[in-house]
């Protein structure tokens, strides 16, 4: 099973999220969302058919083996600095 989580789910992230949802298996891949507004996560969650995260503290990072950033350079800058 591949655990994928999607950080960031503006234009860019959805799209990713919509063509990873209707193309991948989900009994091989399992595929989780954050973003910085909890609610549209929650409603994508929903639509998707996906899990989401309300914090990145909320799950362990080792739970993942693929990571898609959708951020701009400033929200990349700042969500790494997380894990420093």
């Amino acid at each position: 099973m591949n655990n994928v989580l999607i950080i960031g789910t503006g234009h860019m992230g959805e799209q990713i999220l919509k063509a990873m949802t209707q193309n991948l298996s989900k009994t091989e891949y399992k595929i989780t969302i954050i973003n910085r507004n909890e609610s549209k996560s929650i409603n994508l969650a929903k639509n998707y058919g996906c899990n989401c995260l309300k914090n990145i503290n909320e799950s362990n990072i080792n739970d993942f083996n693929i990571f898609i950033l959708a951020l701009d350079q400033m929200m990349q800058k700042i969500f790494l600095k997380t894990f420093q």
